[in-house]
C-alpha cells in the first residue's frame, strides 16, 4: 500500500536553498533573452520623431536660432551619393526659395559645387545624420527634387511625412514617365533600341495618398519647378 508523501519530504522540495537556486536561474534566462534581443532601437524608442515630440523640438530651435531671415525654414532635399548631375537645378530652386521667399534654406549645402558624389569631406557619418535629423525636425516644410533617385533622400521623406511635415516632391517628367510605371527604352531616330533609358519615379513616392501634408508634382524645366514651389509655399503661407 502506497503511503502519502511525509509532511518533511513535501516541505523540503520549498527549502530556501531550492527558492535560491530557482531564482537564479529565473535571473540568469531573463539576462541572456535581453542580450540576444539586444538593445532598444533608437528610431522607435527616440521620441524626438513623435509628432508631440517634434512640436517641443521645433519651439526650442527656433528660440535658439540667431541667423538672419525672416522666412520659414526648409529643407530642401536632393541627391548627393546618387550623383550630382542636377546640381545646376538644386541651385536654381534653392536660390529662387532665397531670394522670391527669404526661406532660410537649411540644407543650403545641396548645391554647393564642392560637394560631390561621394558626400561631405571632414564630416562623420554620425555627424552628418544627427545634423541632418535636427535640420528636418526643425523645418517648416520639406521641398524634394525627386528625379535623381536617392535613398537618402527617400528615408528624410518618410521621416517627414511621420512626422506631419509638410512635403512637396517635384519630379522632371521630361527625365521620366509622368504617369509612373516601369522604366522604358526612348526609341532613336532609327526605331531602334539604343535610346537613353528613362526614369519613372518609384512607386513609393507616386503612390503615396495625396494629402495636404504630402504632395508630388511633375514638371518640364526650372521655371515651372519654381511656379510650383510658389504654390507650395503660398499654401504654407496661409496657415
Amino acid at each position: 500500500m502506497l503511503q502519502p508523501p511525509s509532511r518533511h519530504r513535501a516541505r523540503s522540495v520549498f527549502q530556501p536553498k531550492n527558492v535560491g537556486i530557482g531564482l537564479a536561474v529565473m535571473v540568469f534566462f531573463i539576462l541572456m533573452l535581453q542580450r540576444c534581443a539586444g538593445p532598444p532601437d533608437a528610431a522607435l524608442t527616440d521620441d524626438r520623431f513623435s509628432r508631440a515630440g517634434r512640436e517641443q523640438h521645433v519651439q526650442t530651435s527656433k528660440a535658439m536660432d540667431t541667423s538672419t531671415g525672416a522666412g520659414l525654414r526648409i529643407y530642401f532635399a536632393g541627391s548627393i551619393r546618387g550623383g550630382r548631375d542636377d546640381l545646376p537645378l538644386y541651385q536654381a530652386l534653392i536660390a529662387h526659395l532665397q531670394q522670391r521667399h527669404s526661406a532660410r534654406v537649411l540644407t543650403e549645402h545641396i548645391g554647393r559645387a564642392s560637394i560631390e558624389a561621394m558626400g561631405e569631406t571632414g564630416r562623420t557619418e554620425s555627424y552628418i545624420y544627427e545634423r541632418d535629423m535636427a535640420w528636418l525636425l526643425s523645418s517648416d516644410a520639406v521641398i524634394a527634387e525627386v528625379t535623381q533617385p536617392s535613398l537618402g533622400v527617400g528615408y528624410e521623406l518618410a521621416k517627414a511625412e511621420t512626422m506631419g511635415i509638410p512635403v512637396l516632391c517635384i519630379f522632371r517628367s521630361g527625365d521620366g514617365v509622368a504617369g509612373g510605371g516601369e522604366a522604358s527604352e526612348a526609341s532613336d531616330a532609327g526605331g531602334g533600341s539604343h535610346g537613353k533609358r528613362r526614369k519613372s519615379l518609384s512607386a513609393m513616392i507616386r503612390g503615396a495618398p495625396q494629402t495636404a501634408l504630402f504632395r508630388v508634382a511633375d514638371y518640364s524645366d526650372a521655371e515651372q519647378g519654381k511656379r510650383l514651389i510658389d504654390e507650395f509655399m503660398a499654401t504654407l503661407s496661409a496657415k
